[in-house]
């Protein structure tokens, strides 16, 4: 998320190690409109978390933006 800007899959930082594990040179972007909307979510970060970004959390929850509201807690 950080350098690419999306949600994807592990980079493993080789184009021959990502086309064995994903059959192609880059990791797949996920699918964030498959999880389902009444799903019920909890999200929960930190300010100063050295793995959750407020930029990437703000990008995950915008991804998530068409989510049932009383589904989502953050």
């Amino acid at each position: 998320m950080i350098r690419e800007g999306n949600i994807a899959m592990y980079d493993y930082n080789d184009e021959d190690e990502n086309r064995k594990h994903y059959g192609q040179s880059t990791p797949p972007v996920y699918n964030m409109t498959s999880i389902p909307n009444d799903l019920p979510l909890f999200l929960s970060y930190g300010g100063a978390a050295a793995l959750s970004d407020v930029k990437d959390v703000q990008l995950l929850l915008d991804s998530l933006k068409d989510h049932d509201g009383d589904k989502l807690v953050v």
